[in-house]
């Protein structure tokens, strides 16, 4: 779950990977990108100015001849549209969008160039292809070389421009533009402006490594993330685990167990903390320990010279005349009775806390048990005016269980159903299998329980506010709980007026 320590760790290191990522890819990026607009500006101007250089001359002719076979010369070599301005900025001669413009370049280095046309081999502009003339050298007889060169075959080759130059194999390649646009004022001898050279539509090869760039970085990120989330997820896995320790080893010590011990032996914090929990908890089982033997022995002392007093009280009452003396001795043994039943109670509740009892567990008849004590209080119902019903299965329900102890628990809850249950009333004691856990309930239609003592109605010596004169010490699901948990269940009580009852859920577990 993200909640775990286990989950947020390999997060943790995935997001900082990430964030890590990205900001080292946007840095390059935007440094990328500023370094290459700067390239396209840098490109445009230097040949913006060489070709103002080269056509000045041709401004100053009024029929301006050759102008446009130049520039679109131009605009083929530097894959840019040129446009040719007045100085009003009027165009007089445009090559056109970039990369539609395709001439056929002869190659032909026997044939004389003249100086007029500075692109004599642009006579064919439209056409796609190239020609290229192979020319051999001759030797003469007798070994003599000479300089004479024959024409032997021709190529003719279509060209495109691309991302890397020429290409001639004729496959076309869309090629970034860029919107940037650069103009370049053309002077004549004097200084004096005659026209300007215009070139937009570069060839924006930045576009095509930026994003073969952030292609790289984005994949590079990924695997990133995930390296850094495997290596938060190791780390986790070495951090958590002696956490993981440590927390079932409180959990059990939460549910009683106090001579349980963490086993962390580790030269970090970890195991600094290990060591402290353990020396927490020697001395939290000596205390609990300590107070359970006192109150132990306390309940043992005073049990016997309460049985003393009470034996006394009730020869005293039994020879006595005086009848308001004899009403005396009897309230007197009444308290002397509940107060053996609270050392009693206590003694109890301290050995099923401390387990040190000397029945262990064995496999029981649940539904033999339940139906013996629930015959046991059917009698004591029927003295009291109140119907009692018991249900079990017919078949055995068989469970690891110490029979002493269940005989206790269930009795202290049909005994509260007694006391708090008016004539006329019902008790009903049932068995019930489910899955793989028995669940005994008894329900009777007593006064109930208010809804605000539920939450302290198993705290020792917490009595309802409603309960009156009915005697009693408060320690009767206190002692129910704790067997119930010693057996690995767990009791619960659902309470309305007139309508209350509790639930004993067991694990099936086998001796």
């Amino acid at each position: 779950m993200p909640a775990s320590l286990r989950w947020r760790l390999p997060l943790s290191y995935a997001a900082i990977a990430l964030l890590t990522a990205a900001a080292l890819g946007l840095v390059l990026l935007v440094s990328l990108s500023g370094f290459y607009q700067q390239q396209e500006v840098t490109y445009l101007s230097g040949n913006a100015a060489t070709i103002a250089e080269e056509v000045r001359s041709v401004m100053g002719d009024a029929e301006r001849p050759f102008l446009q076979t130049q520039i679109d010369g131009f605009a083929f070599l530097v894959q840019a549209q040129i446009e040719i301005l007045d100085p009003n900025k009027k165009i007089i001669a445009d090559s056109g969008a970039a990369g539609l413009l395709n001439p056929a370049i002869a190659i032909s280095p026997g044939i004389e160039i003249e100086e007029e046309s500075l692109f004599p081999g642009l006579g064919n502009i439209g056409q796609e292809e190239v020609v290229i003339v192979v020319e051999e050298e001759d030797i003469t007889v007798d070994g003599v070389f000479t300089s004479e060169k024959t024409i032997t075959r021709t190529s003719t080759i279509p060209a495109r421009d691309t991302l890397y130059g020429f290409s001639l194999n004729g496959e076309t390649e869309n090629i970034a533009r860029s919107d940037l646009a650069v103009e370049v004022p053309i002077l004549d001898d004097n200084n004096q402006i005659v026209g300007f050279v215009r070139l937009s539509q570069g060839p924006a090869y930045g576009r095509s490594i930026l994003r073969s760039v952030t292609l790289g970085w984005g994949i590079a990120g990924i695997v990133a993330v995930l390296i850094a989330a495997m290596a938060g997820w190791l780390s986790s896995r070495h951090l958590t685990k002696p956490l993981l320790d440590l927390t079932e080893t409180t959990t059990h010590m939460a549910q009683g167990d106090l001579t349980v011990r963490t086993d962390l032996q580790r030269e970090d914090e970890l195991g600094q903390l290990g060591s402290a929990f353990n020396q927490m908890a020697q001395r939290i089982e000596n205390t609990v320990t300590t107070l359970r033997h006192f109150v132990a022995d306390a309940a043992h002392e005073l049990n016997t010279p309460l049985t003393a007093l009470n034996t006394n009280l009730e020869l005293a009452r039994q020879h006595t005349n005086d009848e308001q003396q004899a009403t005396r001795l009897s309230r007197a043994q009444e308290q002397t009775t509940r107060l053996q039943t609270l050392t009693n109670s206590l003694l109890a509740l301290s050995k099923i806390e401390a387990s040190e009892n000397s029945n262990p567990l064995s496999k029981v008849n649940l539904a033999q048990l339940v139906q013996q004590i629930g015959e046991i209080y059917a009698s004591q119902a029927e003295q009291n005016g109140l119907t009692f019903d018991i249900t079990v299965p017919e078949a055995s329900v068989f469970l690891a269980a110490n029979p002493q102890q269940f005989e206790q628990a269930i009795g202290n809850l049909l005994d509260n159903a007694l006391k708090f249950s008016p004539p006329d009333g019902n008790i009903l004691i049932s068995l019930i299998t489910q899955q793989d856990q028995a669940i005994i309930r008894v329900t009777d239609t007593g006064i109930g329980i208010p809804e605000e003592d539920m939450a302290k109605l198993f705290s020792r010596f917490h009595r309802g506010r409603n309960v009156g004169n009915i005697q009693g010490n408060g320690l009767g699901l206190a002692i129910a709980k704790a067997i119930v948990e010693r057996h690995g269940g767990e009791i619960t009580a659902v309470s309305h007026p007139g309508d209350t009852q509790f639930s004993i859920i067991l694990p099936f577990k086998t001796a």
